[in-house]
């Protein structure tokens, strides 16, 4: 009878326990509205869409059950209300209750440069409570940003729900090369594991331990290699990724280019292939690449220098004491734009900067003093660097019609750069101790210009033409077509004061730099 008994209840508890699961079971899920997305940036047939998808997702997961926007339309239309974008909790419990269900959901589609964001929350309508919220980042297309409305009603629906931030599964890189030119590539990491470069990133060791970056972590790379900067603003270093640890790494892609044959079109398949040795800048996001080349300008303008603006105008280019050479004659108007010209010559400090280098005979003298025995060519090429750093190509040497323009405080009658007193505002054979000196010892001339007469030659943009000034165009002229030797100009240490005035043209060939420096100037548009 006991056995029995038991037997019975446990009977009665199991059907009891089956019976009320199959009851919960038959019960209808919670509805849920879903509202059209709040639209910012967008059009609101988009932010309809995005909501319309999501309905169906919803749907499609049986937490649920969606009301669909018709019956939705139909009950509002029964009891005068008129269906908007909530944005806010009150809105939506409010709504909610109308519409007869148990939870609202509501966002927004916001659209940030290139990418879209999208806000959800899940509001209790009883309570007015926000239960579930979800933000989703997509740097992609439309059809791909519908498509990923099946990720976000996972995830938003998840136990744990959180932020979710999409890696684009297209990354952009834009390049500035060696040369100046920009690029915009697809980019899928470079074609090579080795250095530390992968596929799908950068691997970069520390003392604790080996990191491994996203390329879309990865803000950009500058301004040498090995050097980074990252999304979070942290940056990183590390010898396994310059170049010569991974010289064939290479970003390549395929393009397709149309050409005309004989009157059709046809298509032309061709690989873009961009070593890393040749990168200046990577930008994974047209925000970062405006910030990286602002920093690089920047960076370039602080090795530069200070310099001087000098308003253009028109001026006796020449001879104007009558002790001049042929070749300073015919005394001619020339009228040159505005500019900026190096307050400084360029400096052995700055030299090296720039060009990890330093051919000076004086290095002794000091980071402080004037760069010299450095040719045209060398000059050519640390001008180079400097627009390749900036991206721009506003750096240059200046023409011999600035140079005079600049050195004569703005075409004033001086012989000497700031007066007719040479020991006063410059170094020259009879005050140097054959030795150059700091920038900036002697006084400036009258636009606050240094060293414009001694110190070092300063060469010039122009080619050397003996007969120059008897065809020499007015305004802003820029010299002989061709020649063999360059012009220098302002005499040096080592030399007199006749060969230290203002319009007095020294000529070398490009190659030639004992006594030579430079300044640079900088276009002022």
């Amino acid at each position: 009878m006991a056995k029995t008994g038991v037997s019975s209840l446990i009977l009665i508890i199991l059907f009891t326990a089956v019976s009320f699961a199959s009851e919960k079971n038959t019960h209808s899920p919670k509805t849920l509205a879903v509202f059209d997305l709040a639209a910012i940036g967008v059009d609101k047939k988009l932010s309809r869409q995005v909501a319309e998808s999501l309905r169906k997702e919803f749907g499609a997961l049986k937490k649920y059950k969606v009301l669909n926007r018709t019956d939705m339309n139909k009950t509002a239309v029964e009891k005068n209300l008129k269906i908007t974008a909530c944005s806010s909790e009150a809105c939506a419990s409010g709504m909610g209750r109308a519409l007869g269900a148990d939870s609202v959901a509501i966002g927004s589609l916001n659209l940030k440069g290139r990418a879209y964001h999208i806000r959800l929350a899940i509001i209790n309508a009883e309570t007015g409570q926000t239960g579930y919220t979800y933000e989703y980042r997509c740097e992609c297309s439309v059809d791909e940003l519908l498509k990923s409305t099946k990720k976000i009603a996972r995830r938003l629906l998840d136990d744990a729900p959180g932020t979710y931030d999409e890696p684009p599964k297209v990354v952009k890189v834009w390049l500035v090369m060696k040369s100046g030119a920009r690029m915009e590539m697809v980019f899928n990491g470079f074609n090579t594991k080795c250095g530390g470069y992968k596929e799908e990133g950068i691997r970069y060791e520390t003392k604790v331990k080996a990191i491994d970056l996203r390329w879309e972590d990865i803000k950009y790379v500058i301004p040498e290699p090995g050097k980074g900067a990252l999304r979070n603003e942290n940056d990183f270093e590390a010898a396994s990724l310059k170049p010569e640890r991974c010289k064939d790494a290479a970003i390549t892609e395929k393009r397709v280019r149309k050409i005309d044959v004989q009157g059709h079109e046809k298509e032309v398949h061709e690989e873009v292939r961009v070593g890393i040795d040749d990168i200046r800048i990577i930008a994974f996001s047209p925000e970062w690449l405006e910030e990286a080349i602002k920093k690089e300008q920047e960076e370039a303008d602080a090795l530069a220098g200070e310099f001087v603006f000098v308003n253009g105008g028109c001026y006796q280019m020449g001879d104007m004491f009558g002790d001049g050479d042929s070749d300073e004659r015919p005394a001619h108007e020339a009228c040159v734009n505005d500019f900026y010209i190096g307050k400084y010559e360029v400096t052995q400090g700055r030299w090296k900067a720039v060009m990890g280098n330093n051919p000076s005979y004086f290095k002794n003298c000091g980071d402080n003093c004037p760069i010299e025995q450095v040719s045209w060519n060398d000059a050519q090429e640390f001008v180079r660097r400097l627009n390749q750093k900036s991206g721009t190509d506003k750096f240059r040497l200046p023409t011999e019609a600035e140079w005079e323009y600049a050195a004569r405080s703005g075409g004033k009658n001086e012989k000497y750069s700031g007066g007719g007193d040479i020991d006063s505002v410059a170094w020259y054979l009879s005050n140097s101790g054959n030795k150059t000196y700091p920038v900036g010892m002697k006084l400036p001339n009258g636009l606050g210009i240094y060293d414009m007469t001694g110190n070092v030659l300063e060469w010039c943009q122009d080619w050397y033409g003996e007969n120059y000034y008897s065809e020499s165009l007015r305004n802003n002229p820029t010299g002989p077509g061709t020649g063999q030797s360059r012009v220098l100009r302002g005499g040096s240490w080592g030399f007199n004061m006749r060969t230290s005035r203002t319009t007095f043209r020294h000529w070398y060939l490009p190659t030639y730099g004992y006594y030579v420096g430079l300044r640079i100037v900088k276009s002022a548009d």
